[in-house]
């Protein structure tokens, strides 16, 4: 089929059908990850073996030309220049996390700015570079999508004949599942220069474990202390902290016109804890809202998504059950113990900060490595 022809049969027997790069870290382990492609698709179980025909046809049968990949190119340079200064939050958490963990590499050279800039360099040097590119394509397409690589899962209990003829339609090839080592991205103060007025600031730190109580601690950072300092007294649109399941957490600004003002509120994270803890600070609704952050309603697709993670991250239904026994039991003074370990970490955590080249001059005292908005220039390797 063509494109135009492929996209109207898709329109017609599937409800929703994307093509996203993913990663697992097995164990809670920030060293390493599994990376994939991830294959989603939402159809009506009547639907299912038209769908599964379409998904062979993309994955096997793909042809890249150069004409038609440039314009679908462009639009992703442009969609990307747009996010970059509308949601610089996320872009600077990336950079932040990729000094962090293997998974944090994985998603800054897949779909953070890194990955922007290398779209940059191919939109500017496109016809000396696409053959090369295609190249790849074609020798990823050829052994990425084999049996012995798929892994499928369902939210439909009885047929599996629609599963047994996705994977009897693929080469079933020789593939190894590993860890992959990714090296961390080397570990500096960063701003990169957009247009415009706002800016956005993120700091983040890995702990040397995970602690369920991560997740109280965020909950009240983000709507208590940060909330105050960052968004009504530094006037940003937005501010948060995160914390996953390897250890990591991640503070975060959005649209903020004092950055250096959150960068002072991050710092000062485990006083502001220290404080509450000496008060005794009932924190009951942050634990029942922190519970609910964690466990939200799922739609079927999300089921597939949330339970990919804990089956390739090999997170048991009994590890599941002592962290939420953890995080119902939260006191203020184990959310202080534990600040005291982030604000220490804090000292020396990576900073992004993504805004308008006078701002970044001003916050010369963070030592920032400053990357220009678009260079001439971008290593492609």
């Amino acid at each position: 089929h063509s494109v135009a022809e492929l996209q109207k049969l898709v329109h017609t027997w599937i409800g929703s059908l994307s093509f996203t790069p993913v990663c697992y870290a097995p164990d809670c382990d920030p060293s390493a990850t599994i990376p994939m492609i991830a294959v989603r698709c939402s159809v009506l179980s009547a639907n299912k073996e038209k769908a599964v025909q379409l998904i062979q046809e993309i994955l096997r049968d793909t042809q890249f030309d150069a004409k038609l990949i440039l314009p679908l190119l462009r639009q992703s340079v442009q969609d990307f220049e747009q996010t970059l200064t509308s949601s610089g939050h996320a872009f600077a958490a990336g950079r932040v996390n990729a000094r962090l963990s293997a998974d944090g590499v994985f998603s800054e050279y897949t779909a953070g700015f890194t990955s922007g800039r290398w779209l940059e360099s191919l939109e500017a040097d496109y016809d000396n570079q696409i053959g090369a590119v295609i190249n790849d394509l074609q020798l990823f397409r050829d052994n990425f999508f084999i049996g012995s690589r798929l892994r499928v899962s369902c939210t439909e209990d009885g047929d599996t004949d629609w599963i047994h003829q996705l994977i009897d339609s693929l080469p079933m090839g020789d593939a190894h599942r590993a860890k992959v080592l990714y090296p961390l991205l080397e570990k500096q103060n960063e701003g990169i220069v957009i247009p415009g007025d706002v800016s956005y600031a993120a700091k983040g730190v890995l702990l040397p474990a995970y602690d369920a109580h991560i997740h109280v601690m965020t909950h009240l950072l983000t709507y208590d202390w940060l909330w105050n300092e960052v968004r009504v007294k530094g006037g940003a649109y937005g501010t948060g902290i995160n914390g996953n399941s390897l250890g990591g957490m991640t503070a975060y600004s959005y649209r903020d016109p004092d950055p250096a003002n959150a960068l002072h509120a991050f710092a000062n994270i485990g006083s502001y804890l220290h404080e509450k803890a000496e008060e005794n600070m009932d924190i009951t609704s942050y634990v029942i809202g922190a519970i609910a952050a964690v466990s939200p309603l799922l739609s079927p697709r999300s089921r597939i998504i949330v339970s990919d993670a804990r089956w390739f991250g090999r997170i048991s239904y009994q590890t599941r059950c002592e962290n939420r026994q953890k995080m119902l039991g939260s006191t203020i003074q184990e959310l202080d113990a534990l600040g005291a370990e982030l604000s220490k970490a804090m000292q020396n955590g990576p900073v992004c900060i993504i805004g308008p080249a006078a701002k970044l001059q001003e916050m010369q005292d963070e030592h920032l490595t400053i990357l220009p908005a678009r260079p001439k220039h971008v290593d492609t390797k």
